[in-house]
C-alpha cells in the first residue's frame, strides 16, 4: 500500500511541476500562479501547498527531474569519468527537439525568465540544485574522492554550457548535429 501511495505522490509531484515549467515556458513566469499551476495539474491548491512553498520551487523541481533524465540517459560504466558521462549526456539529450518542454533550448528559457523576474529565488535554488546533481553525480562514481566529482563535474558543465551557448548564438538554425560538433568539438578541447 506505501508503494502505491509513494507513486501516486511523486505523479502528482511531476505533474504541478511539469505544469508550472510548462505556463512559465509558455506564458512567462509572471503568468504562473499557483492556480494556474494547480488547475493545469488538476490538483487543489491546498495539494500544491503539500508540495512547494512557493511556485517557483515547482519549476526547479522540473529542472531537478531534466537533469536525473539527462544522468540516467547514459550508463555511467561505458563512460569512465565525470567528464565523458557529462559529454554523452549532452549527446544524447541534443536529440530532444527544441518544442519539448525538457530539451535545452527550453530550459535555456525558463532560466532567462528567472533571471528576469525572480534572480534571487533562482540563485538560491541554483545552488541547491548544483548540490543534488553532485551527490547524484558522486553516487554514481563512488571511488572518487569528493573535489574530484566536484572539480570534473565543473570542467564540464562549463564546458557543455559554453558549446551550448556557442551553438544557440551563433548556429542554432543549423539544427542539432552542428550542435553536437560543437560540443563534441569543445569537449575535445578540454581533453587536450
Amino acid at each position: 500500500m506505501t508503494g502505491i501511495r509513494e507513486s501516486k505522490k511523486a505523479a502528482t509531484r511531476r505533474a504541478m511541476a511539469s505544469a508550472a515549467a510548462e505556463i512559465a515556458s509558455s506564458s512567462g513566469i509572471e503568468a504562473m500562479s499557483v492556480a494556474a499551476i494547480t488547475h493545469k495539474a488538476g490538483v487543489s491548491q491546498r495539494t500544491f501547498h503539500n508540495y512547494f512553498p512557493v511556485k517557483e520551487d515547482a519549476v526547479v523541481e522540473f529542472v531537478i527531474e531534466c537533469v536525473d533524465d539527462l544522468l540516467t540517459t547514459v550508463d555511467a560504466t561505458n563512460n569512465p569519468t565525470v567528464t565523458s558521462l557529462v559529454e554523452a549526456a549532452v549527446l544524447v539529450h541534443l536529440d530532444v527537439p527544441d518544442e519539448q518542454l525538457n530539451s535545452f533550448y527550453s530550459l535555456r528559457a525558463l532560466r532567462k525568465q528567472f533571471n528576469l523576474h525572480a534572480r534571487d529565488r533562482y540563485v538560491i535554488k541554483t545552488k541547491q540544485l548544483r548540490q543534488v546533481v553532485l551527490e547524484r553525480v558522486a553516487q554514481l562514481y563512488p571511488d572518487l574522492p569528493p573535489l574530484a566529482v566536484h572539480a570534473q563535474l565543473a570542467g564540464a558543465v562549463a564546458v557543455a554550457n559554453t558549446a551550448l551557448r556557442y551553438y544557440f548564438i551563433y548556429h542554432h538554425s543549423d539544427g542539432p548535429d552542428k550542435a553536437k560538433e560543437l560540443v563534441t568539438e569543445a569537449f575535445n578541447q578540454l581533453r587536450s
